[in-house]
């Protein structure tokens, strides 16, 4: 029986199929690795030649393009944990700011910011 991808599914895979084999991630979802590649051939993702194995690897080699995307990315996910403070959710604040500090710590100014926010409201 063929597999329902979640939006956590998708999502995991789109953060991970960079630093993983097909086969690490077959094993990781419970699927063959032909439907890891069918799944991210229609998910548009694509890998360079070398298969990298971490993050920091992967973000020397990153053209000026996808350093930009990854840094609105940072922005807006940023800007969406500023809002939810704004509002008074500070639980949903704390995960985003934790997400943007996990997720891009290689853009310094954004997960500094990231990191203030986050120890004030730990002292509230």
């Amino acid at each position: 029986m063929a597999k329902k991808w979640s939006e956590e599914d998708m999502g995991f895979l789109r953060n991970n199929f960079l630093y993983r084999s097909n086969g690490e991630l077959a094993k990781h979802f419970g699927v063959t690795r032909k439907s890891i590649e069918t799944k991210l051939r229609r998910m548009g993702l694509k890998r360079g030649d070398k298969l990298p194995r971490n993050r920091v690897e992967t973000r020397k080699r990153l053209s000026a393009a996808q350093e930009q995307r990854l840094r609105k990315q940072a922005i807006k996910l940023l800007e969406a944990g500023l809002k939810s403070i704004s509002i008074g959710k500070k639980k949903e604040a704390k995960w985003q700011l934790a997400r943007v500090i996990r997720e891009y710590p290689d853009i310094v100014d954004i997960a500094s910011v990231a990191r203030e926010y986050m120890q004030r409201l730990k002292t509230e």
